[in-house]
């Protein structure tokens, strides 16, 4: 049995080529408006964040100012009482190890229940 291949017509051949152009036309279109699309979120994404940067500026300016001068209060008065500051320097580590190592001490004691 031998299959014989389909007869291509000019007719046919057109048609082919029609309906391809038409589907070709059809994606590159289709592609297009995408891409404007595309385009458009972008440049609506990059107008509402420069909006929102220009919002919120101004609160991180104060909130900078804020840690600065709470800084300068503290430097200041770490010089002012050095000795004090030494000792709490110390102190806190010190408090925070003997911290971790009673916690570590008692992480895995389980106690037995009572014998009755």
């Amino acid at each position: 049995m031998t299959m014989n291949a389909p007869v291509q017509t000019p007719a046919a051949n057109a048609a082919a080529v029609s309906t391809f152009d038409q589907l070709k036309e059809t994606t590159l279109n289709a592609v297009n408006w995408m891409g404007k699309n595309i385009q458009q979120i972008g440049s609506n994404v990059k107008d509402y964040s420069l909006k929102v940067v220009e919002w919120a500026k101004p609160f991180f300016q104060n909130l900078m100012k804020m840690f600065a001068e709470t800084f300068d209060k503290v430097k200041a008065f770490v010089l002012a009482n050095k000795q004090v500051s030494v000792a709490v320097g110390v102190a806190i580590p010190v408090i925070a190890g003997l911290t971790i190592f009673a916690s570590k001490l008692c992480e895995n004691k389980s106690e037995a229940p009572a014998a009755v």
